[in-house]
């Protein structure tokens, strides 16, 4: 019985999907799409969530942009944009250190080889946790200071280090068939509806908030990790002598985040 019923639901995501992509192809010529894309980790699983209860129209959201990609609305995406679809894209920044700290523990198994919620992982003390962070790959270590070059800069052509960023905390930049809203992760919720409500003519909208770490299973370890790691400073340099930080976020800034995470020498 179970597996005539496995075998049921194969041939209905068989039947099923091909139909989901036409629909879909037909959505894009409809309405325009909203492309939540960014680095992972700041904030934007809110937002499409949000979004899904007040767009109508086609909505993706992505960490990465490919024809091969695993969600096959990226895919049908992808092949919208090479034929030269217009796009809005809504796209988020996020204090560096705070945003590696939180794909630490959302990859904790990955990068740790310990289950979150184990013996083994409360056996890991804060230095074998910051060690893992400080001794990943320079290419993961850096991934949320170089992503807007890769991407948005890369696919959509505009620079957004061309242009003076605001104390409001977001910006919309426009070039040729695509429109960018740029959040810092950091600002309000209030001041994040006001830019998605105007960017996409929106007014009633409002942002629910989902996939917290705070309120996650292993809370109270990164909790914990955040009140007491200490990072060395070769670390901090790397990520806040870039032009990422110095685009986004103030001298008063960088002495707050130093002040929180750098190591005594």
């Amino acid at each position: 019985m179970i597996r005539s019923k496995n075998i049921f639901q194969q041939l209905y995501a068989k039947i099923k999907q091909p139909l989901d992509s036409r629909r879909f192809r037909q959505a894009l010529q409809e309405k325009t799409p909203v492309f939540v894309f960014q680095v992972g980790k700041v904030g934007s699983k809110s937002i499409i969530h949000s979004l899904s209860h007040y767009y109508d129209g086609p909505l993706v959201h992505a960490h990465q942009f490919k024809p091969d990609h695993y969600f096959w609305k990226t895919r049908e995406l992808y092949q919208y944009y090479k034929q030269g679809g217009k796009m809005d894209i809504i796209t988020l920044v996020r204090e560096p250190v705070s945003r590696n700290i939180s794909s630490l523990f959302h990859n904790f198994e990955d990068q740790t080889g310990a289950k979150v919620l184990s013996t083994e992982s409360e056996d890991l003390a804060l230095t074998d946790l910051v060690q893992t962070m400080t001794a990943l790959p320079s290419k993961k270590r850096t991934a949320v200071v170089t992503w807007l070059d890769r991407n948005i800069k890369h696919f959509f052509g505009i620079n957004v280090f061309d242009y003076t960023f605001p104390e409001t905390g977001w910006m919309t930049y426009e070039k040729n068939k695509y429109r960018v809203l740029l959040l810092k992760a950091e600002i309000k919720d209030s001041d994040k509806e006001k830019a998605i409500a105007q960017f996409l003519n929106l007014p009633a909208f409002k942002l629910e908030n989902t996939n917290v770490g705070s309120e996650k299973a292993y809370a109270d370890l990164y909790n914990h990790f955040k009140n007491k790691a200490r990072f060395p400073k070769v670390y901090l340099d790397e990520l806040i002598d870039t032009p990422y930080f110095r685009h986004f976020y103030s001298a008063e800034d960088e002495q707050r985040v130093r002040a929180k995470w750098q190591a005594d020498d």
